[in-house]
């Protein structure tokens, strides 16, 4: 990947976040090697990196700093029925509660590129976690969605998925079960439940990865 026509925004978004890191999460994070996808178009996109070593409990805690979150179950880090010795080293996540098989994980450094909406995708309306599979579509993580939610904050102050829910496709606890999450508008908060993989409906939609240097 090339990063020659679009290193101004590319630039700016390295930049950002690292802010970001900085300010919120208070860690100095070096994005001088990372590439951005050349088709990252700012007025089109979202970006969403991270940093090496960024863990759900770190993301939740700075989205608990500020704006209110309801996650269930509650505690995160329980509710987990399969022994992590039966699960591939690549598949286990450190401190992100009770998800355990992701797309990506933060072993290294990578940026991941979504349509930039504020509702998740109509198009993926009615479509379950295992079509996507069948669709060879992957979408976003569980952690990757908190961190798009505080970088759109951080931004803007408002929030993402005000009608709809992100499908976090990309994540299944240890039964196969999805998370999904989204901003609920009449009480103020930003909530995480959970769904069987074949579960679908029109407000439940993914976001879908457009580019990834994982």
């Amino acid at each position: 990947m090339r990063e020659m026509n679009n290193a101004k925004p590319a630039k700016h978004l390295k930049w950002e976040w690292a802010k970001i890191y900085q300010n919120w999460f208070n860690t100095k994070v070096d994005f001088a090697d990372l590439i951005i996808p050349e088709i990252y178009d700012p007025k089109k996109h979202f970006g969403v990196i991270l940093p090496k070593g960024v863990n759900w409990d770190q993301a939740s805690m700075v989205a608990r700093n500020n704006f209110d979150i309801d996650f269930y179950p509650k505690d995160f880090n329980k509710n987990v029925s399969v022994d992590k010795d039966d699960v591939p080293k690549n598949e286990r996540i450190a401190n992100n509660g009770n998800v355990f098989k992701n797309d990506r994980i933060a072993d290294r450094n990578y940026v991941v590129i979504f349509a930039k909406s504020i509702s998740a995708d109509k198009k993926f309306r009615d479509i379950s976690a295992n079509n996507l599979v069948e669709m060879n579509i992957s979408g976003i993580t569980l952690l990757e969605r908190l961190l798009l939610e505080i970088y759109y904050f951080y931004k803007t102050a408002k929030h993402l998925d005000l009608k709809t829910n992100t499908l976090c496709s990309g994540s299944r606890d240890a039964k196969g079960n999805i998370p999904t999450c989204g901003w609920e508008f009449t009480v103020k908060e930003f909530y995480v439940i959970w769904s069987e993989a074949n579960e679908c409906d029109d407000t439940t939609r993914s976001r879908a990865v457009i580019a990834t240097t994982y």
